[in-house]
């Protein structure tokens, strides 16, 4: 008898058309030290809503983008804060002290590019800009900042998609990665 694997069911996902869009900034994760290809680096996660292009159920669509946390000035984040606020930082100083915080709610030009992955096609944030505000309608899922080094943001976790907690401590833990010394020794197991 041949054993074989369920078929693959492939869910769609509805995606916002490529280019400019408007995105509101709903949610801010700072996630700690992350193993990259260069490392461990600190990161951090931004979320935008797009209230021009709606889900089935009324929705917002949303789309993200994921940054090394450092304001250097050739970091990505520090370019795309800059060019969002539209306010070039004097100094490094003046972008070591910019709160990340201060961006929750604000509104954004996103140009989105779309890019075709091996089973579906995703929407990219490519570009992040200044944008003249617009009147968006209230949603009753309000903006937050999730911050894994303080307590008073970890309300927030049950809100964070899957992938997200998947990648940082849950709210005063550790993540479940074991670690050489952790208690496991390959010399007990009997094969």
């Amino acid at each position: 008898m041949a054993r074989k694997a369920p078929k693959t069911q492939m869910t769609e996902y509805k995606i916002p058309d490529a280019g400019w869009q408007l995105g509101l900034c709903d949610r801010i994760v700072i996630m700690g030290p992350q193993e990259t290809n260069w490392g461990v680096k600190e990161k951090i996660w931004f979320r935008w809503s797009l209230p021009e292009h709606l889900l089935d159920d009324g929705r917002p669509m949303s789309v993200s983008k994921m940054y090394t946390f450092s304001m250097f000035e050739k970091a990505n984040l520090c370019r795309d804060i800059q060019d969002w606020t539209d306010h070039e930082f004097a100094d490094q100083q003046e972008a070591d002290e910019f709160d990340v915080e201060t961006l929750l709610g604000k509104q954004a030009n996103l140009k989105i590019k779309h890019k075709k992955g091996d089973t579906r096609t995703y929407a990219n944030v490519h570009t992040v800009d200044t944008c003249t505000p617009k009147e968006v309608p209230d949603y009753d899922d309000p903006p937050f900042l999730y911050d894994v080094n303080d307590p008073a943001t970890w309300g927030h976790y049950e809100k964070l998609p899957n992938w997200i907690k998947d990648k940082i401590p849950a709210p005063g833990g550790q993540k479940a990665v074991a670690k050489q010394g952790d208690g496991f020794e390959d010399d007990s197991i009997p094969f």
